[in-house]
Order: C-alpha cells, then sequence, then structure tokens
C-alpha cells in the first residue's frame, strides 16, 4: 500500500531507518552526529519526507510510504520487542521490513490476528477506546457453557483484578460447539476475556483473535504475515463516528482497544 510519509519525529524517521533503539538515537542526536538539512536538531525536530537527514555526514535515505501487515501471532509469543528474548515477538519482525510495531497487545498465550505497521497515526486511531473497533474472538473454554454463562458473558461481566473493579461493555457471544463460542467485543482491557470467562465460572483453554472490524484473519498460517491491500487499509482508515475527533486525545491504557 503506497501513501504520502506524514510528518513524524526525528528519532522515529532513525527508528524506522533502523538506525538503532530509541535510546541509541537519542544519544546519537545529542552528540550532533545527527544533522537535518545541514542542522543540528532534536529527538523532537519534527520531519516530512523532503527532509534531507544525516548520520555521520552520511545521507539517511528518505522513508517509505507507511506500509501495514496481518500477522498470525502464535501462541507463546510476547508482543513486546526485545531482541535478546527468544519469545518475543522481536524475532519475526526480523523478517519483516525494518520499523513495523504491533498495533497493541494479543497476549503471549493468545494467538490470532495481530496488525504491524509503521503509521503511527493509524495505530493510535485503532487502539483509542473511544473508537469502539470490532474485535471477534474465537474461544474455548474448559465445559460447554450454560445459557446463564453466556448470558452474562453478554450483559459483560464484571470482574475484580486487585483493588480494581472492571464492568465491560455487552458484547455479542455466539455458542458455535461444544465448549467453543464466539465472543464480540468493542474495547480491550487487559486479558478482558479470560477474567470476564472466569467471572462466568468458565476457563479459557485458548483463545484466536479472527477479526478486527471487517478485517479477517482468514487461512493465514501461525507466524506468517502478509502486507494489507489498499482495499483492506482503506477498510481501517474508516472510523466509526464515535471515534471522529478523538484522534488527538490521550489514551486510556486500561483500555486500549486491541489488547486480550
Amino acid at each position: 500500500m503506497s501513501r504520502p510519509t506524514p510528518p513524524e519525529r526525528l528519532w522515529q524517521r532513525l527508528k524506522h531507518a533502523g538506525v538503532g533503539t530509541r535510546a541509541v538515537i537519542g544519544e546519537l542526536i545529542r552528540s550532533g552526529a545527527v544533522l537535518v538539512d545541514g542542522r543540528p536538531a532534536s529527538a523532537l525536530t519534527i520531519v516530512n519526507g523532503d527532509s534531507a537527514i544525516t548520520l555521520d555526514g552520511e545521507p539517511i535515505a528518505a522513508p517509505s510510504p507507511p506500509r501495514t501487515f496481518l500477522l498470525n501471532k502464535p501462541e507463546g509469543i510476547d508482543c513486546c520487542i526485545e531482541p535478546r528474548e527468544p519469545d518475543s515477538i522481536a524475532r519475526i519482525l526480523q523478517h519483516l521490513p525494518p520499523g513495523l510495531s504491533p498495533v497493541g497487545r494479543l497476549d503471549k498465550d493468545s494467538c490470532g490476528l495481530l496488525l504491524l505497521t509503521h503509521d503511527g497515526k493509524l495505530c493510535h486511531r485503532l487502539m483509542h477506546p473511544d473508537c469502539g473497533h470490532e474485535k471477534e474472538y474465537a474461544v474455548t473454554v474448559d465445559a460447554d457453557p450454560s445459557a446463564e454463562q453466556l448470558e452474562r458473558l453478554r450483559s459483560g461481566a464484571g470482574y475484580q483484578v486487585g483493588p480494581h473493579r472492571y464492568q465491560p461493555r455487552p458484547c455479542e457471544v455466539v455458542q458455535t460447539a461444544p465448549r467453543r463460542f464466539r465472543i464480540t467485543l468493542t474495547q480491550g482491557m487487559h486479558r478482558q476475556i479470560r477474567y470476564m470467562c472466569k467471572a462466568a465460572g468458565l476457563r479459557v483453554v485458548r483463545l484466536e483473535r479472527i477479526r478486527l472490524n471487517r478485517l479477517l484473519l482468514g487461512d493465514l498460517a501461525p507466524g506468517e504475515a502478509r502486507e494489507l491491500t489498499p482495499a483492506e487499509v482503506e477498510l481501517l482508515d474508516r472510523l466509526p463516528d464515535s471515534c471522529h475527533g478523538s484522534a488527538n486525545l490521550p489514551l486510556d491504557r486500561s483500555e486500549t482497544c486491541v489488547d486480550s
């Protein structure tokens, strides 16, 4: 998908170019090794596609347009980018274009649809809790749920984590087989489905995200990724009415709309 490169902070541009971590880039900028249009700059300097950036006198190539990939994240992979950790998503990212970051999180013991992107604005819109993006999950539990348990999940089974009480929004739940159902959320609090199931007297055995809005996981194999088509990116850009005007609001980190 080819779109104009949006303005971004200098450190983000250098990270996308594979210069190093934010800490490494910050040290290079402070040392004066990085120039923008021939002048020293700070990590907060805003650059665009036409900015001439050099590192130790060598030009940093103009960035390619932002790209977005769909990954079928396997179980056992952590979404934190820690290259030294064997279970980090970094080992998958090393086979993809540099600078991609996960959109939100999918828990280590969950699997399925996870977006990877260079597009910070798209990432923010998809993560913001005001947007109410639909996320559908295929859930396997340890027992055949009763009608009462399914209804409790539909109504938003409240739960307690430490001193904090959480009340999820009502959601759609459809049983598909014994011990299996699909649940569609419009929010994404940390481990929400697992806690909701526990509150309803069920234990999650397997949790797979299969849809984000109208974007489907499909038959992509675990660990495989593919770039979104222009039509798919356009679908993601079509925000719900509730999201318009929220792009500049701060995120509530307890609810990021793509966690599970």
